[in-house]
């Protein structure tokens, strides 16, 4: 279930984007792909080449400003297919950040490339490489909403690599402010998948901020069972979702 304001968000980046779709700045020395050996890992500045044969026009920015692995650039695993995928962050539009998810051959052979966006910074992430998961045969992406006293996870969720236009992302946690001075609203979630079932068991809490610390009010709970419809996740009563996620 995506935040409306995500979605208003990457209308507008694709418009601006569409003509220079995948042209990213430059790591400055080429090495000659060896390709994948291990079943996960992680991508750093100097072995980006030697696993993803990444062309001369798709080059890479490097973001270290808000992390402490600068040379961390981010994470892959290897697929039921044999293929591999990885998540590469790069310098979104606007200093937004952003991520290159490859889908590769064993040998680092790019078959599909495509961009996430999160919107103004990465608050559901922990680090530059984290929100990227994998789950049995399927693998996550966590898109970030955040603002003033807010910050949401909605998770894109594949076996097969799509484009997000093609997907419909599963909400995951939330916490906001509640209008009522000093009251917010914590969403946690468990996720469980069964076959092409996903089971969501979410926990919300009223908190009420206590100088340097946040008492909880009242604790509810939900559970909501995604399937997909027309190759899209969508939750079998959106409504109660609907209501769960923003009563408080």
């Amino acid at each position: 279930m995506k935040i409306i304001f995500l979605k208003v968000f990457i209308a507008i980046i694709a418009v601006v984007t569409a003509h220079k779709a995948f042209r990213i700045s430059a790591i400055s020395r080429q090495q000659l792909s060896t390709g994948f050996a291990a079943d996960s890992g992680y991508i750093l500045q100097n072995n980006l080449h030697s696993l993803i044969k990444i062309s001369v026009d798709d080059t890479l920015h490097i973001i270290d400003s808000e992390t402490n692995e600068p040379d961390t650039l981010g994470k892959y695993y290897k697929m039921i297919t044999g293929n591999y995928i990885s998540c590469v962050r790069i310098s979104g539009i606007y200093g937004y950040p952003a991520h290159i998810i490859y889908e590769t051959l064993p040998d680092g052979t790019v078959l599909k490339k495509e961009q996430f966006y999160s919107v103004m910074n990465l608050c559901c992430w922990d680090n530059v490489y984290n929100g990227f998961e994998k789950h049995g045969d399927y693998v996550s992406y966590r898109a970030c909403s955040n603002g003033t006293a807010f910050c949401s996870t909605d998770i894109y969720l594949f076996k097969e690599l799509t484009s997000m236009d093609e997907q419909e992302t599963i909400s995951r946690t939330l916490w906001t402010a509640t209008g009522k001075e000093g009251y917010y609203i914590d969403i946690t979630s468990k996720m469980e998948i069964k076959n092409d079932t996903v089971n969501v068991f979410y926990t919300k809490k009223l908190t009420k901020e206590k100088k340097t610390e946040y008492r909880i009010k009242k604790t509810s709970f939900y559970n909501a069972i995604f399937t997909k419809s027309n190759s899209k996740w969508a939750p079998a009563d959106s409504t109660s979702l609907r209501r769960f996620m923003i009563n408080y």
